[in-house]
This record gives C-alpha cells, sequence and structure tokens, in this order.
C-alpha cells in the first residue's frame, strides 16, 4: 500500500472549477464598485453568482434599469440578474425601512426575491434610537444622520 504521501491519485478526480471575482473598495465610496457590478453581473454576461455587500444605508449606488435610474442603499447590485443571490454580510448595517423600500422597488421589476436574499444573522440593525442620538450630534461629526454610526458603536461595544 503507498504511503499517503505518494498516493496521487486524487489528482485525477474531475472537480468543478468556480471563478471568483472580488470587488474591493480602497476609498470610503464614490468608485464605482456599485455600477461595476451592476455591469458585471448582467444576466446576459454572467450567469449563477453570489453577491456580498457590506456597509450600510449611508451609502449607495446608482443604477440604469431599462431606462430608470434608481438610487439603492441596501440590498447588492446584482438583483437584476434572477441567478443571483444576494447577501447581506455580518458586517452590513440594516436600516429595516430602507431594506423593505428596496425589496418592494426591486420585486416590482423584477419579481420576487424568496430564496435569492440571504441576511446573515450578525448584521447591524439600525434603530429610531440609533437615528435620534446621530441627530443630536450630526454637525458636530459630519454623520449623514442616519444612524449608521450610533448602530456599528452598539454592535460593538
Amino acid at each position: 500500500m503507498p504511503h499517503l504521501y505518494e498516493d496521487k491519485s486524487w489528482r485525477k478526480v474531475e472537480r468543478p472549477t468556480m471563478t471568483v471575482q472580488l470587488v474591493i473598495g480602497g476609498q470610503y465610496g464614490s468608485e464605482g464598485k456599485g455600477a461595476f457590478i451592476w455591469w458585471l453581473t448582467d444576466p446576459d454576461r454572467m450567469g449563477p453568482c453570489v453577491v456580498v455587500r457590506t456597509g450600510g444605508p449611508n451609502a449607495g449606488h446608482s443604477v440604469l434599469h431599462n431606462g430608470e435610474h434608481l438610487k439603492m442603499q441596501q440590498l447588492p447590485c446584482a438583483w437584476h440578474n434572477p441567478k443571483a443571490t444576494l447577501c447581506l454580510g455580518p458586517g452590513a448595517i440594516l436600516d429595516l425601512d430602507v431594506l423593505r423600500r428596496e425589496m418592494a422597488l426591486v420585486q416590482a421589476r423584477t419579481g420576487p426575491l424568496l430564496g435569492r436574499l440571504w441576511i446573515d444573522p450578525n448584521v447591524a440593525i439600525v434603530s429610531q434610537s440609533h437615528r435620534d442620538a446621530e441627530a443630536q450630534i450630526v454637525r458636530g461629526i459630519g454623520s449623514t444622520g442616519k444612524g449608521v454610526g450610533a448602530a456599528t458603536a452598539d454592535r460593538v461595544m
């Protein structure tokens, strides 16, 4: 019997291949990451894919869908691809009102998100108390006042 390290028969096994493409921004925004993901995940260009978004409702991306300009803040930019699985990762900060509004907007244009949208249980949730806390200091710290900083602070403390 050959030694474990000498047996190379496992190399002959056919394995499916998968391409991984990462889009990582080096700035805080306005780099065009969302527009690039939108282009990259065009259903004519890409089949099944998984797109993960982190971030919060203080950021956003604009997309052109069937001649209509849409501004999105929560959902990943691949929602126009029916074969895309959309994930909100553990670093995401969710404003449930914004998320619900975007889900309704998307479902009216592309159909149900059921089975396509996955939300990590470790996301942070922005509450009204977070918005209220930031409203008091918004001018002093240059905040958007959407509660993202306060929700993040609650999460890590």
